[in-house]
């Protein structure tokens, strides 16, 4: 079982059943969706619609920050922010306990798991001669150096694609609190301000748009692209980017922190958006049954095919929220809102399970996963993926049964 946010717990009042079906008292009351292009309509590439590549502009750097706690001894995933490079920079900041950090043994491997060879060509800005300074890494022994604040930076050779870097810090008093890990051959993080208007992707609007001359929806009332900038500087995310939809409510744009391009297209799209959307493409209406409830589990590249629908027509398709009909942004869509937006349209007429209106059969669950329904459905499927990738599951091959998708006639009647 996995648990994404919080563990489902359903209360059976008339106002929960209600809110369960999105405010909609008589399903029979919904117009039925007849979409072209197959059974969930024309998913629009987003990421080829607007040029939006994973890695950015090429001298666009990425970091991924990782809180490190003490003592530490394990594999620490890197690809899903950073792009394959020559170099890495690595530093770390503070000291759990002690006056200076203490690390065992640094480690690189590939997609295979096989350890790559590797330089480390400087230490704290300095270059590696061999003489005055000496590399820190492979340790003879292990490496300790007095005050937290320290970097060093490694040399492959050539451009790697390195998935993982191990790491072990058997000293819990000097074990770094921080790493930052960059694939270029300097930390970006730091340098000037955080976020920028040259740092956006576009998600829905005319293709080719300028930020700068749009107006967005602010908290109170209409913000400037530079008034955005301001505030997400005085106040960073937590996940470090920001999505803000324009005041006529057409376009939509995503801000990232400076380094954190990867994260935030991975958040909407994933490391494949090609697969996901070729998946929902081409499924057609068909009248096949899966009768065994146990076997209505989804594969991780369906729920991801979910995803791609979220973002292709939030925007574009004007969807509103079940509690309040505000517009929706893609994050802000839960599992009340798809289930009004989406899912009734599309089962009612053949009273099905939206598991059901998939082509790939019956299947049996690796996973069962508890959920809330107020959660967004991004996170959700975030959160799956994450499950996945940490432990080296096929995207194919791993299913998993969610009530929302599978059970909704429960719900229906």
């Amino acid at each position: 079982m996995i648990y994404s946010r919080l563990c489902c717990c359903f209360d059976n009042s008339p106002a929960q059943k209600d809110r369960r079906l999105g405010n909609i008292k008589d399903v029979t009351e919904i117009e039925e969706v007849r979409s072209p292009g197959g059974t969930f309509g024309i998913i629009d590439r987003v990421t080829e619609k607007f040029n939006i590549s994973r890695c950015g502009p090429e001298n666009e750097v990425h970091t991924k920050i990782i809180d490190v706690p003490s003592p530490f001894k394990t594999n620490v995933q890197i690809d899903d922010e950073l792009e394959p490079s020559r170099y890495l920079h690595l530093a770390f900041e503070d000291i759990h306990d002690s006056h200076y950090i203490g690390i065992n043994q640094i480690t690189f491997k590939d997609a295979k798991g096989n350890e790559i060879p590797y330089e480390n060509i400087e230490v704290d800005g300095q270059q590696v001669d061999h003489d005055e300074v000496k590399p820190a890494f492979p340790p003879n022994g292990w490496w300790a150096v007095v005050g937290g604040d320290h970097s060093l930076l490694f040399d492959f050779g050539e451009k790697m694609h390195v998935k993982e870097i191990y790491i072990w810090c058997a000293n819990s008093a000097s074990t770094p609190k921080i790493l930052k890990v960059t694939d270029s051959t300097r930390s970006n993080v730091n340098d000037g301000a955080k976020y920028d208007s040259a740092f956006f992707f576009q998600l829905a609007g005319e293709t080719e748009q300028d930020p700068n001359e749009i107006e967005f929806v602010g908290d109170a009332d209409k913000m400037s692209c530079e008034e955005v900038i301001e505030s997400l500087n005085a106040n960073n995310p937590e996940n470090c980017f920001k999505s803000f939809l324009s005041y006529d409510g057409k376009s939509h744009f995503v801000f990232y922190e400076k380094g954190k391009r990867i994260s935030a297209y991975n958040y909407y799209f994933g490391v494949e958006p090609s697969l996901a959307i070729d998946l929902i493409n081409s499924v057609e209406p068909h009248d096949e049954e899966i009768e065994d409830v146990a076997l209505r589990a989804l594969s991780l590249e369906e729920l991801r095919g979910i995803r791609a629908i979220i973002v292709s027509n939030c925007v574009k398709k004007d969807w509103k929220s079940s509690k309040d009909g505000h517009k929706l942004r893609p994050e802000d869509v839960n599992l009340y809102d798809l289930n009004q937006t989406l899912i009734l349209p599309l089962t009612q007429k053949r009273n099905c399970s939206f598991r059901e209106l998939f082509t790939s059969g019956e299947s049996k669950p690796t996973y069962y996963v508890s959920h809330w329904w107020g959660e967004s459905v991004l996170d959700f499927i975030r959160c799956c993926e994450y499950h996945a990738d940490s432990h080296g599951l096929s995207p194919d091959d791993t299913k998993y049964w969610v009530c929302t998708l599978l059970l909704l006639l429960l719900f229906m009647t």
